[in-house]
Parts: C-alpha cells; structure tokens; sequence
C-alpha cells in the first residue's frame, strides 16, 4: 500500500513507433502523484540519448512529457529509462520503462484506424443500462456496455452473444476518491467477477473501464491500469486521439442530459472523427439519445466498434514492427511481427488479444503493377484496392501475437495496355 510520502507514476512503460528518417513529433505522458496528494519534489534523469523530456524536475502532481529524437537511427528496437526520484519520498526509484521501435522507411505501414478509415468511433452505455442496442445492431456495430454492482442486468448474456462488449463500472458508483485498496478489493475485483460468473465473456476479455460521473485522479488511474487496458472519462466533450495522451481517462462526449452539454447535433462529432482522423468516444445512459449519430455513422468513412476494440487496434499498431522488406519484378515481400502487451501485476493482457483482434497493412503499389493476391505465410489472405487521391493502396487485415513473425508475400505483374490498329494486315 503506497503512503503519502511515497512518489509514484503511471504508466511504467511507453511505447513509440518511428520510421527511419522520419522525426516523430508524437509525446507519451508521464503522471506523476504520491498516494494521498502530498506535495512533494521530483527530478528525473534518462539512460539513452534518444529520449527527449519537456522537464528536469518538478513537483506532484505533474506531468512529464517525453519524446524522441530520432535523428540518425537505424532500423531495429531501442530501449531506455526515465528515472524519477525525490529526496522526500520514502519508495525507491521509479522506473519507466521507454521502447522505441524504428521500422525502415518502405511503402508499408498500418493505417491509423482498421480498414483504413478515416475516423473511430464507440458507443459506451453506463449505469447497466439498455441503451442504444437496437441501433448499434440493425447498423452491424459493435458497442461497449458497463454495470454497476456484482450481478450484471440478465440481458448482457443476449447483448455479449450479439458481439457488445461488457465492461466494468465498479461496485458502489463512487463519485469521489477512494483508496487503493478499496478501489481493488471493493470496487473493480467484484464487479470483473460479476461479468464473467454471470455473462459468457470470460475474466481475461474484461478490460474496459468507465469512471464513475467521470471523478478520476491519478493514483485511481494507476489502480485501473492493474486491470484494465483503458479506462473511459466523462464531462470531458472532446475527441480523442489517435493514440490517447491518458488510455486511464479517455476523452468521450457526455449524453445530452448531463452538465457540460454536448453538442446540440451529435452528427456533427461524427463528421468532426472523420475530418480531424479521430476518435469519438459517445456515451449513453436511460435512452438513446444520439440524435441519430449511430445510424448516420455508417455511411460515413468512420469505423464503429467497441472501446476495447479500438483500445487493442491502437496498442497493436504501435507496436508494429517490419523487417526483411524485399522487392522484385513479381512480388513485394518483408517479415511482420510485434512488441509485447505489457502485463500487470494482476493480468497477463496478452490473454485479451485473439485471432479477430486484426490490424490493417496499405501497402503502396506501383500503380503500373496489376495485384495477383496477397499471402500471409503462405496462406491467401483478402485484400482490397483503394484509390487515396489518385494514388492505388493495397489493403490487408492480419492478426499478430507477441513474440511471432509472420511473411507477408504480394504477388503483382505489369499491367499491359493492348493497342489495336486498323487498317493493317
């Protein structure tokens, strides 16, 4: 159990994803807290040359910033720490672990959100409430449900078997802090139990959060990142990024019944997702009031689906690694694998990911090559063809797991214009 005069931090380990020659203006953040909001000082010193901070020192709470300089790097994986210390704290060092994944500079990358669309978008419903199922269903959505309690509404059964993703919500709906403990042992443990003793999603496929009326804090935070891959913020009304500054408090839109208000239109954040290639995080309460914003979403270039969807699609994308890229006159082909998922204290989070959990390659073709097929280890893998702004992309959906590679093998011949002339024998 932390005191009050220990310092601490969250997360205790970031990941970047560069490509070579490329700079990387991208940070990851750095929360740094004692348990029970004591002021304390703090420095912080780094082991590689790489790593770029906005701070040398500060005081709790405060927010370290980090970044990289790429500059000069080859190819291949980095490692480094950022150590943060102070005098008046009684714990030892904190270590935060920093990987940088440099891939070489080919015409492969993974596009932000899955089948390179241009936006994101999840529906949560709070409170156990039975919100917005028939709209996310009769448009082929997938949304987010989360309870409060230790027994989950008996329709979350039909709604999991639908595809909806049941998350947690804690026990007591607190609305204000509570300890670390607490948090653990009174309102988390029993609510994940609740859903995977009553419901058909197992244990290890819990790992969507919501805080409660949206009170968190960063030692809370810390506490969720032991259980959970994300953790959903509310009374915020704003898009969130591609990669999420805070995945313990993501940025969402408040249902219209709530102070601050959300827009008036919520069609307009679809459109907003889409045009700024971000993720609207849309929550729901007693009714579905979404002013149409679910059924509006699928015609629009926005991929829905649930939080901890999106939530693996992000972590596995930038963790992308690419090697042994090759191109001949019939076929492109190059080795694809992946960082490992972080695990906690209480949950190996790999167990989370599976073989739907797929992320989407573009690979630039010449435009003078006609496409064959696409094999990933030697197995026929679909594909499509897309035209971004006259230019032609293949686009291919794969699975990874940590730790394996696989070949990505693109056949292709030239295309060849036939010409007929008349008149000639």
């Amino acid at each position: 159990t932390l005191k009050a005069e220990e310092l601490s931090a969250h997360p205790r380990a970031i990941v970047f994803n560069a490509v070579q020659g490329h700079s990387l203006s991208e940070t990851r953040s750095i929360f740094i807290f004692t348990a029970l909001g004591t002021t304390i000082n703090w420095s912080q010193s780094k082991d590689v040359s790489w790593l770029t901070t906005n701070l040398i020192n500060g005081v709790t709470e405060g927010i370290l910033e980090v970044g990289v300089n790429t500059t000069g790097l080859q190819p291949g994986i980095y490692y480094g720490n950022i150590t943060i210390v102070s005098p008046q704290s009684s714990a030892g060092p904190i270590i935060v672990k920093v990987t940088l994944v440099i891939n070489p500079d080919v015409p492969v990358n993974i596009t932000t959100w899955k089948d390179g669309h241009a936006g994101a978008m999840s529906v949560s419903v709070d409170d156990g409430q039975p919100s917005g199922f028939d709209e996310l269903q009769s448009n082929g959505f997938s949304g987010t449900y989360v309870y409060i309690g230790t027994i989950p509404p008996s329709f979350y059964t039909d709604y999991y078997n639908a595809g909806m993703e049941l998350g947690s919500h804690t026990v007591n709906h607190n609305c204000a802090d509570v300890s670390d403990d607490a948090l653990r042992s009174q309102e988390l443990e029993p609510n994940i139990l609740g859903i995977c003793t009553n419901t058909p999603e197992p244990c290890t496929d819990v790992i969507t959060f919501a805080w409660p009326c949206g009170y968190t804090n960063y030692h809370e935070q810390a506490v969720a990142t032991e259980y959970f891959l994300s953790a959903r913020g509310y009374n915020i009304n704003q898009l969130e990024d591609a990669t999420p500054v805070n995945f313990m408090n993501l940025k969402s839109y408040n249902s219209h019944e709530h102070t601050p208000y959300p827009p008036s239109d919520l069609k307009t954040v679809v459109d907003a997702a889409v045009n700024q290639q971000k993720w609207f995080n849309l929550v729901l309460h007693t009714m579905n009031n979404d002013d149409g914003a679910i059924s509006y979403a699928h015609s629009k270039d926005i991929w829905v689906t649930s939080i901890g969807t999106v939530i693996k699609y992000i972590l596995q994308r930038d963790r992308f690694i690419l090697t042994n890229y090759n191109v001949s006159t019939d076929r492109i082909t190059y080795n694809v694998s992946r960082l490992q998922i972080s695990s906690s204290v209480y949950r190996s989070f790999e167990n989370a990911f599976g073989p739907n959990d797929q992320i989407t390659m573009q690979i630039d073709v010449d435009d003078s090559k006609t496409v064959e097929n696409v094999f990933i280890d030697g197995v026929s893998n679909p594909y499509q063809i897309k035209d971004l702004n006259g230019n032609k992309v293949l686009l291919t959906n794969l699975s990874l797991a940590s730790s394996l590679t696989k070949t990505v093998e693109v056949k292709y011949h030239v295309t060849t214009v036939g010409l007929t002339i008349t008149g000639v024998t």
